[in-house]
């Protein structure tokens, strides 16, 4: 069952509103946890986009 996250749509109708609810309020805490692990990873992403950007910028002002 993977810790109530991974299951069928008749497992999920087969449950009491109460098992539901908390199915769904897992789903949500799981999702919360991903999405602040992604963030860190998407501030480094800006960071270096913004490093290229800038170096290939001045790049044109610079004599080859």
């Amino acid at each position: 069952m993977n810790n109530g996250l991974d299951i069928t749509e008749d497992e999920f109708m087969s449950m009491t509103a109460k098992n539901q609810r908390l199915v769904l309020f897992r789903n949500a805490v799981h999702g919360r946890k991903k999405d602040k692990d992604y963030t860190l990873n998407k501030k480094f992403q800006y960071i270096w986009l913004l490093v290229l950007t800038i170096a290939l910028g001045f790049r044109k002002y610079l004599p080859l």
